[in-house]
């Protein structure tokens, strides 16, 4: 369990492969270039990742949201972690929470750690942004994660009540992908049919 965060230019971190960022994380909400990316990785297609890897929250007044799957533990383990040599088998596409793992992006320029074993020391070693980018979708997909983002603020914020509006705008985010296309052109193409729909 996270204690508390600290809000740091520079860490020193190093995976250990504990496994415990696996465990009691709560949910993995997922992007749909995460979709896509994970999809093509397991060879199946978006909707057979859908129905067998993760389940959709259901809300009254936000827009439902997407996340893996837990194990049925007590302790909520990741779907994907192989608990014998305590590694994800997704790694190399991974959703990007947890590519971001133990990093919490507050703005472009500040950044909020978590207190977890594989952090060693705070204001020391490398910069925060340095450790994000070694992730090579971190910064290929950004721009597709911000206007997800404020898109879905936007709709939470103006049609909290209508439910119906917000099942359209849903299905057309995080559904019908095709997992051997590419992910960025296809959410890029998706996100101006909402817009046209939210006329912005």
């Amino acid at each position: 369990m996270v204690d508390r965060i600290n809000y740091v230019t520079n860490v020193s971190f190093k995976c250990n492969n504990c496994g415990k960022c696996c465990r009691l994380r709560g949910d993995i909400v997922l992007y749909p270039m995460d979709i896509i990316r994970i999809s093509n990785f397991l060879n199946i297609s978006c909707k057979e990742f859908l129905k067998e890897y993760t389940i959709t929250l259901e809300y009254s007044v936000i827009l439902s949201q997407i996340v893996i799957k837990s194990k049925n533990d007590k302790f909520l383990t990741c779907i994907f972690l192989d608990e014998e040599n305590m590694k994800c088998k997704i790694y190399e596409v991974r959703p990007i929470a947890c590519s971001n793992f133990p990093f919490i992006l507050l703005n472009e320029n500040n950044y909020a750690v978590q207190m977890v074993p594989c952090v060693q020391d705070f204001n020391k070693g490398s910069k925060v942004i340095d450790l994000l980018m070694q992730n090579p979708y971190f910064l290929s997909e950004k721009k597709q994660r911000k206007e997800i983002d404020k898109l879905v603020s936007l709709v939470n914020e103006k049609y909290e009540d209508l439910d119906w509006y917000k099942k359209i705008i849903f299905k057309i985010l995080y559904l019908g992908y095709n997992s051997k296309k590419n992910a960025v052109s296809q959410v890029k193409k998706r996100l101006i049919l909402i817009k046209i729909l939210l006329n912005i």
